[in-house]
């Protein structure tokens, strides 16, 4: 399972293959929140095996207040090749004191908040490629957030690439942090800004 990995003691240069296709249903003690880290050159690699050659699913649903990919004080991370859909009472990704942490080719939908790192600590060097974040809603009481990705004044040297963000009742992509870099990032059907002094 994803809590058995996540609870392991992962050597830098490791791998997490799930099979494709297989929906997982998330819950606090099983996601993908790590326990080690990677190093330069061998980030631990979370991804996909056979199966019937999809992705595998991470869904929320009834999760509560989880996040499907939390990464707390652990760097030199790469998820690729996910779904994630179906959160519906907190972020899908979240992010704390954490470098070099990489999402390629993930699928994040119907979600009330993207990609959010917490302001209290520095997240440097996230990258997105590859990816789609799309039906980011409030809850039916106007409840949530509804930001595709939230860069905060802690977040430096993002990197958003070759990415598709649309279909968001507020914010897109909300920029308060340094040296973000956006390289073909097809942004549209967004809100209106929701953060003061945000480059939206």
């Amino acid at each position: 399972t994803l809590g058995k990995a996540s609870q392991t003691a992962l050597q830098p240069g490791a791998q997490v293959l799930v099979k494709g296709g297989e929906v997982i249903s998330i819950t606090s003690a099983n996601r993908i929140v790590p326990t080690a880290s990677g190093t330069p050159g061998l980030p631990i690699v979370w991804s996909r095996y056979g199966g019937d050659g999809g992705r595998p699913i991470l869904e929320g649903g009834d999760a509560g207040n989880v996040q499907a990919i939390f990464l707390n004080s652990q760097s030199w991370h790469t998820v690729t090749g996910f779904e994630i859909r179906n959160i519906l009472n907190t972020y899908a990704v979240y992010l704390s004191n954490t470098s070099n942490v990489t999402l390629d080719d993930v699928h994040i939908h119907d979600v009330v908040e993207g990609i959010h790192p917490t302001p209290t600590t520095t997240t440097n060097a996230f990258t997105l490629r590859n990816s789609t974040i799309k039906n980011v809603r409030l809850t039916p009481d106007g409840g949530g957030q509804s930001r595709a990705i939230s860069v905060v004044p802690t977040s430096l040297n993002w990197r958003i690439e070759d990415s598709e963000i649309s279909n968001v009742d507020l914010s897109c992509l909300s920029d308060q942090g340094t040296n973000t870099l956006l390289d073909n990032v097809n942004v549209h059907d967004c809100g209106e800004a929701n953060v003061s002094g945000d480059r939206q």
